[in-house]
């Protein structure tokens, strides 16, 4: 078998979780019942599609875990970079053109309910939402030091009742997560990982012992992870997943370091068997901007597991397969 290079096993684990991503060996997987308790406004959490055209926003989402989403006019749920390169992970995948949380597409932050009608989103303003028929809603709205203005929008379709939806429906920050490579039938990496720089000496460490480096790169590797400086660990975390929040109205968005957002939809497609669709396009679910991924719990933790084929030149004609699996603890 010709040796694993840097220049390929380097691109395709990293790029696996984002190309840059920082990890440290863990405890491994077990399964486990969850006890979550309901998030704090799982009973007020909706998404309003605006129907005004010549508004500046399409909708406005407050989330059950207290995090407010808000879409300009004309944003496009985006094209993750995965979709075009020869990995499997695209779930979390690092978007081309994702936007910032303070002046890109996306508006996000944290919000609290001042009254029964009235919310305080932070960074942004005030919203006082009054309800009436067949979904339609009247939505006031204060731009911090502006003035009140008032939008009509449908409150959109919300995902069945279920413990499987509740569990997940909130915000997530990701903790660990596993991957297991396995090439022409040989494993070449199989543990679980989570970000630090720590993390990413100990994995290069194990591609070394497993014959996946060069001797030019291994030489290039530092010493030990104190060698890692506080600057190059930054570069390192670019575009890292950070945090995950689902709604009951098929959204889910990923932050990324650097402020970086993203926004994309999903849906049940056996929530008996923890299976979910997913989609970076909002209007075509199931095309190849769409996966599957697997939903479980291990303990009060959220498990997302995606797996793949991949294969490059760098390993002549042979094929890997790689199963990547999750792992997040609810912000609270």
């Amino acid at each position: 078998m010709k040796k694993m290079k840097l220049n390929f096993v380097g691109g395709v684990l990293l790029a696996l979780v984002f190309g840059t991503t920082l990890f440290t060996a863990c405890s491994s997987d077990s399964d486990g019942g969850t006890s979550l308790s309901a998030p704090k406004y799982e009973s007020t959490a909706a998404k309003y599609e605006i129907q005004n055209t010549n508004a500046a926003y399409q909708s406005i989402e407050l989330t059950a875990s207290g995090d407010y989403i808000i879409t300009k006019r004309g944003y496009r749920y985006v094209r993750p970079v995965a979709l075009t390169t020869n990995v499997v992970s695209k779930f979390l995948a690092r978007p081309e053109a994702g936007t910032r949380a303070t002046n890109g597409n996306i508006i996000y932050g944290k919000y609290t309910k001042i009254s029964d009608t009235e919310y305080q989103l932070e960074g942004f303003g005030t919203i006082v939402i009054t309800g009436s028929t067949d979904n339609a809603v009247s939505l006031q709205i204060t731009e911090t030091g502006g003035t009140p203005y008032t939008l009509t929008a449908a409150e959109s379709n919300q995902a069945p009742e279920s413990e499987m939806t509740r569990n997940l429906c909130r915000t997530w920050q990701i903790a660990s997560f596993s991957m297991k490579v396995v090439v022409a039938g040989r494993t070449y990496l199989d543990g679980e990982y989570t970000y630090d720089k720590y993390g990413a000496w100990n994995l290069f460490n194990d591609m070394k012992n497993n014959g996946m480096l060069s001797e030019e790169d291994i030489k290039k590797f530092p010493g030990s992870p104190d060698q890692i400086s506080d600057e190059d660990e930054i570069k390192l975390m670019k575009d890292a997943p950070l945090r995950v929040i689902f709604t009951k109205a098929g959204t889910y968005m990923v932050q990324y370091s650097g402020d970086r957002l993203a926004v994309a939809t999903w849906s049940w497609k056996n929530e008996a068997e923890g299976e979910m669709y997913y989609s970076w396009d909002y209007d075509n679910m199931y095309t190849s901007g769409s996966g599957v991924i697997k939903i479980g719990f291990r303990g009060n933790q959220l498990t997302t597991r995606e797996s793949g084929e991949f294969e490059s030149s760098d390993i002549s004609d042979e094929e890997g397969t790689v199963v990547l699996t999750w792992y997040m603890n609810e912000v609270q």
